[in-house]
C-alpha cells in the first residue's frame, strides 16, 4: 500500500490527496495545505505551493509496508531498534529507515561502525522496534 505523510521539521501531516504528474507530486494535506514536491536538476527534492507561498513541508515520507513487532508502521526516517542474536545472546542496536539501491534498510550503529541491512530481514524475524517514530512519536 502506497502511503505518504509530510513532515514540516516539527511535525507529522496526513496527506489527504497524492497525484503524480511528469515533473513531480502534487499533494494536499490538512494543516498544510496544497503544494508541489519535484526533483530538482541536483536530484534533490524542492517543495513548492499552488498560491506561491512556500508550504512549511520539510520532507515528504514513505511508508514501507511494514509493521515493527508492536503493530507500528514503520515509515521512512523512523528511528529503530534492531535485535541481533549473538553467541553472547541477544543484542539491540539503534539503526534509521531509509531507502538505498530500491530496498528498505536499516542503518545500524553496530558499536560505533555504520552498516546496512535489509528492513525485511528484521520484520520477519520480530526484531524491530520503533523507538522514535518520525510519524507516531
Amino acid at each position: 500500500m502506497l502511503k505518504f505523510k509530510v513532515f514540516d521539521g516539527k511535525m507529522v501531516h496526513d496527506v489527504a490527496e497524492l497525484i503524480w504528474t511528469t515533473v513531480g507530486i502534487k499533494w494536499y494535506g490538512p494543516g498544510v495545505g496544497r503544494g508541489w514536491v519535484y526533483l530538482r536538476d541536483d536530484f534533490d527534492w524542492e517543495n513548492d505551493s499552488e498560491d506561491g507561498v512556500k508550504p512549511p513541508v520539510d520532507k515528504l515520507i514513505r511508508f514501507t509496508g511494514f509493521n515493527d513487532k508492536n503493530g507500528l508502521e514503520i515509515f521512512e526516517g523512523d528511528k529503530v531498534v534492531v535485535s541481533v542474536a549473538t553467541p553472547e545472546g541477544m543484542k539491540h542496536y539503534n539503526a534509521v529507515v531509509a531507502f538505498n539501491d530500491g530496498c528498505w534498510e536499516v542503518e545500524v550503529d553496530i558499536d560505533g561502525k555504520m552498516s546496512r541491512d535489509y528492513l525485511k530481514v528484521y520484520v520477519a524475524n520480530h526484531a524491530v522496534e520503533v523507538k522514535e517514530g518520525i510519524t507516531n512519536g
